[in-house]
């Protein structure tokens, strides 16, 4: 449940003398993710986190984009129709992408350097766009990916001939055809994983040591390559708002949908659409287990979360931050501590008079 701030001093809601219509009119609102009561708070709970700008992504290192950065970012891209004023607009979002997305900024600047200096002149530079340099960098980029496909499976190979058993058997014979594929260009990561992940009947260790070779595949969250190769063809404003998508603000469920998490303040993250699909619905604690540093990628993030409500911005999240780490705290087995420290006093004493304020209407509207 959320209460909008838009109760102002908590002290301007007028009661109906109809006690009954009272409290359907509040089981409405409650039935709502925000409870507002003015017409100027019409978004809900999610699209007012998602306009949260300047949160580093409680997952990852990255600083994420908000959606209203997003469409800024978006509008820009229509004034920017080619590669060297869309690269420079690029430069001030270095916080923001990911490995795979700010490497294949740098390949294309690579790339209009080599043109530069091959003789092209300014006017032919200008003309080219992100879908020209893409397609350029495509055919290396190909090249490249497949001999690390084939040395990723020959690593897993290499690893299976040193284990005996029904384990080497039954794991070896999943990657029998994984060569031809690559060659034929129809592998894909994806069903691989979830073959061994499946298996039945095979040493735990064993099955988890492949898995742990298999996250280090060439995938679209740890190469260039992949992200040029997914773009060929693309037009110049696709490849632009593919750079900026996977670091685009997302709702994370703490407690995963699929394992019974509410849509609710309470077990929500604000997450980079990258790393919301990384996780899916693995528990917290497994999540961790892959990824060590997300304690500390979420500590920071609340300590950004801490500093905008001591700004007055998003104060509206103060009265849900106990629940909200301590269901962090659950779901990660205590792996995540979260420590709230430094929030002004004035929050916290607006939070205890926010919450007997609600005592009040729940007790006068239950009389």
């Amino acid at each position: 449940m959320f209460i909008s701030n838009n109760i102002n001093n908590y002290c301007n809601y007028i009661f109906s003398p109809n006690k009954s219509q009272n409290t359907k009119r509040l089981n409405n609102l409650l039935a709502c993710d925000t409870v507002s009561f003015t017409s100027k708070d019409n978004l809900t709970i999610e699209n007012r986190l998602k306009s949260i700008s300047g949160l580093h992504d409680p997952y990852s290192e990255i600083v994420m984009i908000s959606d209203i950065e997003y469409k800024n970012y978006m509008n820009k891209v229509k004034k920017r129709p080619n590669a060297i004023t869309m690269l420079n607009l690029l430069d001030s979002y270095k916080d923001n992408l990911f490995e795979p997305e700010a490497t294949a900024c740098d390949f294309m600047r690579y790339k209009l350097q080599e043109y530069k200096d091959y003789g092209m002149d300014k006017k032919s530079l200008y003309k080219l766009d992100f879908s020209d340099l893409i397609n350029d960098l495509y055919p290396e980029s190909k090249e490249r990916l497949i001999k690390q496909q084939k040395d990723k499976v020959q690593e897993v190979q290499e690893y299976l001939s040193t284990v005996q058993g029904d384990s080497k058997e039954k794991l070896s014979k999943i990657f029998e055809t994984a060569n031809d594929e690559i060659d034929n260009d129809t592998f894909r990561i994806t069903p691989y994983v979830a073959n061994v992940r499946d298996i039945k009947g095979v040493d735990k260790n064993i099955k988890k040591n492949v898995l742990d070779i298999m996250l280090t595949f060439p995938n679209s969250r740890n190469s260039v390559d992949v992200f040029i190769i997914n773009n060929i063809n693309k037009t110049h404003e696709e490849v632009a708002e593919a750079l900026i998508t996977p670091s685009r603000v997302s709702i994370e469920h703490i407690k995963p949908q699929s394992k019974g998490g509410p849509s609710t303040i309470s077990n929500y993250l604000v997450a980079s659409k990258r790393m919301n699909s990384v996780r899916s619905s693995v528990p917290l604690s497994q999540f961790i287990a892959i990824y060590p540093n997300v304690p500390n990628c979420t500590q920071k993030y609340f300590n950004d979360i801490v500093r905008k409500i001591n700004r007055g911005g998003i104060s509206y999240i103060t009265p849900h931050l106990v629940d909200i780490t301590n269901r962090l705290r659950k779901e990660s087995k205590g792996l995540i501590d979260i420590e709230i420290i430094d929030l002004s006093e004035y929050e916290l004493h607006k939070n205890d008079n926010f919450k007997e304020k609600l005592d009040e209407l729940i007790k006068h509207l239950g009389k």
